[in-house]
């Protein structure tokens, strides 16, 4: 019996050695099938991540366009009312310009006729007072 034994014993090793392989086996199985799943659920979280990040990219950016064109149009505007206000300025100033050289040219023309009755005033004076030194010349000269 001790022949019929051996064999038995090398087979029951020989199974249990086999269990112990289907064992480890199956284990790294499960450990390469866990590892598979952890990839592709970081893959999806990776995806979704990516989603919700250009999403609120389009968000900022939709949003950033919106408050640049608000900039612009207020910038527009403004721009539009100092523009208004410099021609109102310039109007105004060559509105007083022009008064104020209608104002001189008047002075001028007032200065201009001062003169000239001055310049009459001042020939009929002259004019008196070569009269009267050409009186007083011929009524000093001894007449002959």
């Amino acid at each position: 019996m001790p022949e019929i034994g051996l064999p038995l014993q090398e087979e029951a090793a020989s199974r249990e050695s086999d269990d112990q392989m289907d064992w480890q086996e199956k284990y790294f199985q499960k450990i390469g099938e866990g590892i598979a799943d952890l990839k592709a659920a970081l893959l999806r979280l990776e995806d979704r991540f990516d989603a919700r990040f250009e999403q609120s990219e389009n968000k900022v950016n939709a949003r950033f366009g919106q408050s640049e064109s608000k900039v612009n149009a207020r910038f527009d505007q403004l721009e539009n009312r100092f523009e208004n206000r410099l021609r109102q300025t310039e109007t105004r100033l060559e509105k007083y310009i022009g008064e104020r050289d209608a104002q001189r040219h008047q002075e001028f023309l007032a200065l201009n006729q001062r003169m000239d009755e001055m310049n009459k005033w001042l020939i009929a004076l002259v004019i008196t007072i070569i009269l009267g030194v050409m009186g007083l010349a011929t009524g000093l000269l001894p007449v002959r």
